[in-house]
């Protein structure tokens, strides 16, 4: 055997063992990245099949306390009052839109008639507001009669009295001074001191 032949040959037997190896010829491989994850709404449970969170509750509005019965008489005379002064200002609101109308259906020339005419929506605002505040009114009145119905009105309690002059006449001198004030204070009694003794 010729030693070229024998070099090929030692080269071949060297070439098969390394042409079998599959990790020999392939290029080194780049580690690939992982895929990240896009999440979307059917990754995630409908919103009615999540809990509830439960709503705080609601603390009940506190009721006011009952007003005293000398409170209720004294606000249903006041509401009286003021209902009966309403009463007249309607009246009076009422007689004056009606004396406009009237004056206005008898002018005699177009420029008092013009005159009233432009009187007539004041007046009857005026009455129509006086309407609704005696309305409003009455029905204050009816709930505080409401209230206090059955009810026994308290004693009111009586007021003092201020001094007349016959009073202060018959008060002591010594309590009231002279000018109706209170009596300037006496000043003390000056006690007599003893003559010295006698020199010897």
């Amino acid at each position: 055997m010729k030693p070229t032949c024998c070099f090929l040959v030692l080269l071949l037997a060297l070439a098969v063992p390394a042409l079998a190896d599959p990790q020999a010829t392939d290029p080194p491989q780049v580690e690939k990245k992982k895929a990240r994850k896009v999440w979307t709404n059917d990754d995630f449970a409908p919103a009615a099949s999540m809990p509830e969170e439960p709503e705080p509750e609601q603390a009940p509005a506190a009721e006011a306390p009952p007003r005293p019965l000398e409170v209720l008489f004294a606000e249903l005379d006041s509401a009286r009052e003021e209902l009966a002064g309403w009463r007249v200002t309607l009246e009076n609101y009422r007689q004056a839109f009606e004396a406009v109308v009237e004056r206005r259906r008898n002018a005699d020339n177009d420029y008092d008639r013009d005159a009233y005419e432009a009187a007539i929506p004041p007046a009857e605002e005026q009455l129509i507001g006086a309407e609704e505040k005696v309305k409003q009114l009455e029905a204050r009145v009816a709930e505080l009669e409401q209230l206090t119905k059955g009810k026994k009105r308290p004693a009111t309690k009586a007021a003092p009295r201020d001094l007349n002059p016959q009073q202060l006449k018959e008060i002591p001198q010594e309590v009231v001074g002279p000018g109706g004030g209170p009596a300037p204070a006496r000043p003390e009694a000056e006690t007599e001191t003893p003559p010295p003794p006698p020199a010897p």
